[in-house]
């Protein structure tokens, strides 16, 4: 519809409920949710689960089946809570990311079968740690009540810190592995270790930021129970299980003295259980916690300082700068980095050694390249949106270095991590399938890929690969039965050889140019990443080369042989040095490989016989009831009773949401069912609704209400666009602007058909209310006449876009257009758009310079926005509960009008100052605080006007 109207809400503490669904409900979001309506699912069941998969998953999904019920017992037992219906995991592999999610209010864990492993670290596969993390969160969450009330939920998970839920999590799913050591040590040694407000707010900083909050969180968490026992763990949910949630308030008016008593909702208390559990509040043990890294890593210090002297630094950008190659003739190098990014989004850099001269190759890459044996060319992965799929694939590209030309290898190939063979005619890849990665040959003439390693059990990874310098033995990185080890495989007699077969964790494995060597990174000596190299034929030891309490990864050899690059984790980034080998002192190790042979035939068959497949069977979508919310509200202008449900099926194909508010008079209801529908490829939805509310004209308000239905569909073109069409109808009862500036009562029914078309392309930043990267397009019209059965004939249009681009170390320029119009085919009711001076209350169709009272209609409505937005302060600290996340500004002028159709435009301009403060909320939530000043240009009176509004900036 073409005007505003806005629903007065009787709930009380409804901030504190959209806080507490907003954390369960989230889940990974792009523009692009797209539909899957051709893969068909299949369901296995066990004792406590319901593991749901589409084809090609089935050997992914019993093994998440094994290790589910695998976990099940420990995770149950430390919590004290078995929760009582089957847990439903959803297996994906549509696109190509990894991780997984849980849906809590749903009650369902979400895995994509898409594994990173030369991200992570420990003797524990990758599908397990993510089952067993995602099933913490979910027990946890049941361990406050199962009921289909969700209010304890609601507030638990709320009040219920951060580093608690996050640390608990990696507690019972992960080892304290050697990446969580080198980052926690070194920020205990550089005086860097996170505040108790900084742990609780974590998850709203950059990418380092976060990965900081994970570690120390784990860390934090498992000192606690590892000082004060385990079983604390279930002690601590069954008193948040236990605590009342209601509280009975009174009030009485001073001047009437009439009283009023009703139940209020009661905050759960985190501090209270572990007083009473424990005997210590999370300051006091917080505090306990510093002290004991502190005084653990104060004695700890860098052995090789000389090692990574600043002459050595080669590069130091952004907080990654990683994955550092040597061209064939050693005079120039590629690297990627995340400078300008917030998180690990990564460029690919070219830098010439002699003049240190730089140049970007190309943007959005994925960490892993190759040069091609003459130098000229990088063959390299980047993930991108394939529309054949509409899904996100990697596939091969090839960029020459001189020209800066680019050309794609590779389309739905689900390829990475690429590798040139010596002559250039093949080069190597990984591709991530069911679970599995595998090796793989790419013919660079013909396109034709084929098979190296065929692992199908759902687990073993296979990556890294990198050629000899005769091209006839391949070294890789294999993590198979809890051990990341160095493997060798002769293309010639297509046996694999282990060169390492024990506990460390070793990776990044690389030949020396002349053969007799190969490098590598493992934390075989003290825990911590270091450079080794071993004897491929197996007659000599394992050679250290570095002694560093940080870590040192991605070696690669000068084609010399002279030089190495590292990636060294200093001061919390990831920086590029150049050594010398000579200055590398060896010490000879002992060497306890097993050097077991094995052919390419993969080692799982042996074994899967004995492994125990559950019963399966055709998934067919029924709807399931998952919360739904009563509430009781009372107040003088009466009292008030609402419902608000959800309900869907586990791969939520189809989805009803319904909420009502009852008052005490029988024709005083209102509500809103809503019905989305993800069966087929475009989405379809439908709603019903009758809901009463007020506009805001001129600093009063008017009561409306609104009663109708609705139909229609979301299509996604791409992954940054989509269109939408609808058809609604509704009788309004509501007051519409004149063209005498007043606003007129009018009753009837409108009935329109819509379409809208949305382009958005935003890059993830840590601070979107703030300083938002990207653009937005929005394009839409409505048309409503008799023939659809309206009392109103109009056609309407709309028109927005917002561009947000980054300038300088710290700011950004930001610029908004809006553009409206209505053709009315009467002459009285007529719909007219209104421009306003509230941003409060109007949002962004405002001047913000102009009194408060100042508003200016008409069938058209230009306004733009631009400003200049910059970064005072951040991570100011604060409390778990209010944590205050960054101060900035923004120097803004708008202009804009609104007028009919033969009126002349006269465009009135402001111009002012803004303070903007981002809050979170429990560490849950972002509020942004905004206070400005602005002054109006074209009025005879410019007195400035100060305003105060709450939400982020468009």
């Amino acid at each position: 519809m073409a005007f505003l109207s806005r629903v007065k809400g009787r709930k009380l503490l409804a901030v504190v409920l959209c806080i507490g669904f907003f954390l369960l409900l989230i889940q990974p979001f792009s523009l692009a949710e797209f539909n899957n309506p051709e893969l068909h699912w299949r369901v296995i069941e066990t004792p406590h689960f319901l593991i749901h998969y589409h084809e090609g998953e089935e050997v992914f999904a019993q093994e998440s089946a094994r290790i589910a019920e695998e976990v099940y017992p420990s995770i149950t037992s430390d919590l004290g809570y078995f929760p009582i219906p089957k847990i439903p995991i959803i297996i994906e592999n549509i696109s190509d990311i990894t991780g997984g999610y849980t849906s809590l209010l749903v009650g369902k864990i979400v895995i994509q079968a898409q594994s990173d492993p030369a991200r992570t670290s420990g003797t524990l596969s990758w599908p397990r740690e993510v089952i067993a993390h995602e099933l913490t969160h979910l027990v946890m969450i049941a361990a406050l009540g199962e009921s289909i009330l969700p209010l304890r939920r609601i507030m638990g998970n709320l009040v219920l810190p951060m580093w608690f839920i996050e640390g608990l999590a990696q507690f019972e799913a992960e080892e304290w592995h050697s990446l969580k050591e080198m980052q926690v040590g070194q920020a205990s040694r550089e005086g860097k270790v996170l505040s108790e407000a900084d742990l609780g707010a974590f998850y709203f900083f950059d990418g380092s930021g976060r990965t900081a909050g994970y570690y120390q969180s784990d860390s934090f968490v498992r000192y606690i129970f590892q000082t004060y026992g385990r079983d604390k763990i279930a002690g601590i949910l069954s008193h948040l299980r236990r605590q009342p949630i209601f509280q009975l308030v009174g009030e009485v008016g001073l001047v009437t003295g009439e009283g009023l008593l009703y139940p209020s909702p009661r905050f759960l208390s985190f501090n209270e259980a572990l007083v009473e559990v424990i005997g210590k509040d999370s300051s006091t043990l917080y505090a306990e916690w510093r002290n004991w890294i502190e005084e653990k890593y104060s004695s700890q210090r860098e052995s090789e300082d000389l090692l990574f002297l600043p002459e050595k630094l080669l590069v130091s950008w952004g907080k990654r700068s990683q994955h550092p190659v040597f061209s064939s003739r050693g005079d120039r190098i590629a690297f990627v980095s995340n400078q300008g990014y917030d998180y690990a989004i990564f460029d690919l850099y070219l830098m010439d050694l002699k003049t240190r001269k730089m140049k970007k190759l190309d943007r959005m890459v994925d960490p892993y390249f190759s040069f091609s044996p003459e130098g000229d060319k990088i063959i390299y992965a980047k993930t991108r949106f394939y529309p054949p799929k509409r899904a996100f694939f990697a596939d091969l590209y090839e960029v020459d270095v001189e020209s800066g030309r680019m050309r794609r290898l590779t389309f739905g190939l689900r390829a990475s991590q690429p590798s040139f063979s010596p002559d250039g005619k093949r080069a190597l890849l990984v591709k991530n399938e069911g679970g599995n990665s595998n090796l793989y040959f790419l013919n660079m003439s013909t396109g034709e890929v084929l098979p190296l390693t065929d692992d199908r059990d759902g687990l073993t990874q296979n990556f890294s690969p990198s050629f000899s310098p005769r091209g006839d033995r391949i070294v890789f990185v294999s993590s198979r039965r809890g051990q990341r080890d160095i493997y060798l495989l002769d293309l010639e007699s297509q046996k694999i050889i282990s060169l390492t077969s024990d506990q460390a964790d070793d990776r990044s494995a690389v030949f020396s140019p002349d053969g007799r060597r190969v490098y590598f990174i493992s934390n075989r000596t003290g825990g911590v990443f270091n450079l080794f190299s071993i004897d491929p034929e197996g007659r000599e030891k394992i050679r250290q080369y570095t002694r560093v309490d940080s870590g040192v990864f991605e070696p690669n050899i000068s084609p010399d042989g002279e030089r190495i690059l590292v990636s060294a984790y200093k001061e919390g980034k990831f920086n590029l040095y150049l050594l010398s080998l000579e200055d590398l002192i060896e010490v000879k190790l002992s060497n306890h490989n097993e050097g077991r042979t094995q052919s390419l035939e993969v080692e799982y068959r042996e074994e899967e016989a004995g492994r125990k497949i559950y019963p399966s069977f055709s998934y067919h979508p029924s709807l399931k009831l998952h919360y739904i919310l009563p509430w009781f509200s009372f107040g003088p202008e009466g009292s008030f009773f609402s419902l608000e449900g959800y309900a869907s099926d586990y791969l939520e194909r189809h989805n009803l949401h319904f909420s009502t508010l009852l008052g005490g008079d029988i024709q005083d209801v209102q509500y809103d069912l809503s019905y989305i529908n993800r069966a087929f490829e475009p989405t379809l939805w439908g709603n019903l609704y009758k809901v009463r509310g007020y506009r805001i004209f001129r600093g009063d308000f008017y009561p409306t209400q609104v009663e109708g239905a609705g139909v229609g569909l979301a299509y996604y073109l791409s992954n940054k666009q989509g269109i939408g069409i609808d058809f609604s109808t509704r009788f309004l009862d509501t007051y519409l602007a004149s063209a005498s500036g007043q606003l007129d009562w009018w009753r009837g029914r409108v009935s329109s058909l819509g379409a809208v078309w949305v382009l958005s392309d935003m890059l993830p930043v840590a601070d979107p209310e703030l300083h938002p990267r990207g653009k937005m397009l929005r394009l839409g019209a409505e048309y409503s006449s008799k023939a659809l059965g309206s009392d109103l004939e109009y056609t309407a249009y709309k028109g927005e876009f917002r561009g947000y681009g980054k300038i300088g170390g710290g700011g950004s320029l930001a610029l908004r257009v809006l553009a409206k119009k209505i053709e009315n085919k009467q002459d009285f009711p007529k719909i007219l758009f209104s421009l306003g001076s509230n941003p409060y209350f109007l949002g962004w169709d405002s001047l913000r310079g102009y009194p408060r009272d100042w508003v200016v209609v008409g069938e058209n409505l230009l306004l733009s926005s631009l400003e200049y937005r910059f970064l005072l302060m951040r991570r100011m600290g604060g409390s778990p509960v209010f944590y205050l996340d960054r101060l900035g500004g923004a120097l803004f002028f708008d202009m804009g009008d609104a007028f009919s159709d033969g009126e002349k435009l006269e465009l009135k301009r402001d111009l002012g100052l803004e303070l903007r403060l981002r809050t979170l909320l429990f560490g849950k939530s972002s509020l942004t605080l905004r206070l400005g000043i602005a002054w109006p240009l074209d009025e005879e009176e410019k007195r400035a006007r100060v305003f105060f509004a709450i939400g982020e900036a468009f």
